[in-house]
């Protein structure tokens, strides 16, 4: 079990999975504007902790958390709005795939981390001639610290 907070450790074990994604440039936050044409980007957290028991002393302690993930795709191939879709949907299809394989990301002290919940930010717009997309992975994180 973790003492502190494993929030950090789990935003870089996700960038280097992440960066093991053909294609995809992987950045600890979103920018105004695409990197690449196939951007995987961290985004904000929200947390809350709870005791995990009512007794005297230091009490051990469950934190749950969500983490955003943004997957923005603006791709020379995306020539229709539906072709951006299709491109994001692989590649959150291959974030949900990644995750699913080990869902502690062999990191002590997380019970799990999970894609819980994926929102299309905005619909596919066009941006300079090409059709961009932004959608939010939202995954659910768990530990149990001391």
């Amino acid at each position: 079990m973790a003492s502190a907070s494993i929030k950090v450790a789990v935003k870089k074990r996700l960038l280097v999975l992440l960066a093991g994604i053909d294609d995809a440039v992987v950045e600890y936050a979103a920018g105004p504007e695409p990197t690449g044409p196939r951007v995987i980007a961290l985004g904000g957290f929200k947390s809350e902790q709870e005791p995990a028991g009512f007794k005297a002393g230091r009490k051990k302690r469950n934190e749950k958390w969500t983490q955003d993930i943004w997957v923005i795709v603006r791709d020379e191939l995306n020539d229709t709005p539906e072709a951006a879709d299709t491109s994001t949907e692989n590649l959150v299809d291959e974030i949900e795939t990644l995750l699913a394989d080990d869902p502690t990301l062999g990191l002590a002290g997380l019970s799990w981390c999970t894609v819980t919940d994926v929102e299309d930010d905005s619909g596919p717009g066009n941006l300079q001639g090409k059709w961009i997309t932004r959608w939010r992975v939202e995954l659910s994180c768990m530990a149990q610290l001391n």
